[in-house]
């Protein structure tokens, strides 16, 4: 193209072109001559002049950069939702979609219990976590229904905060 420079050899001194018809006709502001002056001046700094952006193109970047980071930060806050959401590594935006996949259907599965609890409470049958132990002694301390209370941990902060939420939700 008339932008690229002819290769030197050592043996022969550099040789100024002599004018051609096309360059005179070309003029000074022309965005082809000023395209080549950028190429020719910077090109070898590694530096190039920035270009304006027309408005529009400006504003649908900046929109694209909000929308990115609105799904990050989607992201971000469904991480400290899940289970090992919280860890060390930094789980990929498709594990943090599985993961939260997984968790969804085991809340479903424990309400599903939950329900089936619930139901056989309103039948009158008792619930597996209460054991009929009738005491043969009318003295005994314990009552006719009596919990195995030592058979269970202490419920994890998780586990109240879902147990207050199934609660909540038994109201409505």
């Amino acid at each position: 193209s008339a932008c690229t420079p002819r290769p030197r050899t050592a043996r022969t001194p550099p040789r100024t072109p002599a004018p051609t018809p096309r360059a005179s006709r070309v003029k000074p502001s022309s965005p082809e001559l000023l395209r080549c002056k950028r190429r020719l001046s910077f090109n070898g700094l590694g530096y190039s002049i920035p270009q304006q952006q027309p408005v529009a193109v400006a504003r649908r970047n900046e929109r694209e950069r909000n929308r990115v980071k609105q799904v990050n930060m989607g992201f971000q806050t469904l991480r400290q939702h899940v289970p090992n959401g919280a860890a060390n590594k930094k789980m990929s935006k498709v594990e943090t979609l599985r993961s939260a996949v997984e968790y969804i259907r085991a809340l479903q599965q424990l309400l599903d219990e939950h329900d089936a609890v619930s139901a056989a409470f309103q039948c009158g049958l008792p619930s597996p976590a209460i054991s009929n132990s009738y005491s043969a002694d009318p003295e005994s301390p314990h009552s006719t229904y009596s919990s195995d209370e030592g058979s269970y941990e202490p419920l994890s902060s998780e586990e109240q905060e879902l147990l207050d939420f199934t609660t909540w939700f038994d109201r409505y």
